[in-house]
Formats: structure tokens, C-alpha cells, sequence
């Protein structure tokens, strides 16, 4: 599976959040390649609602040679621009695979993205940490990443799914006596941790 993946995470502007989605997903599939595009619909109060392009890479080397595509075609730029101009806000971000699930649903529908910083000094225990958890889960198997760039405190938890009942049956799990350990070890490594609820708009291998 793919060592990396490149995420554009888009803030529509009030109004234009379909606009945005559809907009993505036209320019996933013009590259001609995987990807998928999700947007947000259930989020804490602190993230604000947005959509995301996910690519999937094998190298960074792979991501430079797209990079240097990107930035000298006209087309891909002014594509890019267009839709930042529907936005509140546009980020771009690498992150680097720990740990991937065995297999993924052929067609998800939703995403679950859990987002764990962690305390000064504690990343790599926090990773070891969930790392052991995602081993002795029955009811998912994670992909577990970190930024390649950006916030090295972060640890990210992300599910593939394909009904809300997956996951309501992960969120039992993850509160029920089983975990408790992982629970408490977590929460002393953490400053805080968030989980955000998208729904895919397109998915291709």
C-alpha cells in the first residue's frame, strides 16, 4: 500500500460546500489517478466543516515529480486557484504511514479520522501506545499515520467505512473495559485528542 498520502483540506466559503465538493472530485479524476474526496459532516466545535483530497503516494520522491507537474501546468494551477477562490481557507499537507489495514472496503462511505497530540516529548510513546491498540481492536483496523511535515506531535487514527453502525460499534469498543488501560495510557501522553465523522463523495484505486 502506499507509504504516503497527500491531503488538501479545504474550508468552503458559507453557501459553497457542494460547490467545493464537486469541484474536487472533478480534480481528483483529471489527474488520473487514486484518491478519494470526503466532507465533513459530524465535527467537534473547534474544526470547522471542510473537504478533503486525499493521494495516495508510494515515495516522496513520487510526491516531487507530482509537484513539479503541478507547477508547470497552467491548467492544474489555475484549476487550483479557481477552487481556493470558493474557500475559506486551503491547506496541503504529507503525511507518512505507521501502520495500514490489511485490506479496505471496496466502497466506503464514510471516514473516521481521529487527530491525538501529544504532549512535549511524548510523540513517540503516544505512537507506540496506539500502534498496541490498533493490534488488539476486533471491531477495525486502523491506518495509523504521522505528519512527514508539520506538527510532529500529531498522531492520526483513520477508518474506511461503510455504515454508521461500524462506527457505533468501534465507539463501544473503544469504551468498553477492554481498552481501559489503552484509555488511561493515552490520556496521560495527550494534550488533547479529536474525531471527526466525513462522508466519501468519490473513492478510486
Amino acid at each position: 500500500m502506499p507509504e504516503y498520502i497527500q491531503n488538501v483540506s479545504r474550508i468552503p466559503n458559507p453557501g459553497k460546500n457542494f460547490d467545493v465538493t464537486e469541484a474536487s472530485v472533478e480534480m481528483i479524476k483529471s489527474l488520473n489517478r487514486g484518491g478519494n474526496v470526503s466532507f465533513t459532516i459530524s465535527s467537534p466545535p473547534a474544526i470547522k466543516s471542510r473537504v478533503i483530497s486525499a493521494l495516495p503516494f508510494e515515495s516522496l520522491a513520487e510526491i516531487e515529480a507530482f509537484h513539479d507537474g503541478f507547477v508547470s501546468s497552467d491548467e492544474m494551477r489555475d484549476r487550483f486557484q479557481k477552487l481556493a477562490a470558493d474557500c475559506e481557507d486551503v491547506n496541503v499537507s504529507i503525511i507518512r504511514h505507521v501502520r495500514q489495514p490489511s485490506s479496505l472496503p471496496a466502497e466506503p462511505k464514510y471516514i473516521v479520522r481521529t487527530l491525538m497530540v501529544a504532549k512535549r516529548g511524548e510523540a513517540p510513546a503516544l505512537l507506540e501506545t496506539v500502534l498496541e491498540a490498533s493490534e488488539a481492536f476486533k471491531t477495525m483496523d486502523p491506518q495509523v499515520s504521522v505528519p512527514a511535515f508539520g506538527n510532529v506531535d500529531v498522531v492520526r487514527v483513520v477508518n474506511a467505512l461503510v455504515s454508521l453502525e461500524d462506527a457505533n460499534a468501534i465507539a463501544e469498543e473503544l469504551q468498553g473495559e477492554a481498552f481501559a488501560g489503552f484509555r488511561r495510557k493515552i490520556a496521560s501522553l495527550t494534550l488533547s485528542q479529536m474525531r471527526t465523522l466525513s462522508r466519501v463523495a468519490y473513492v478510486s484505486s
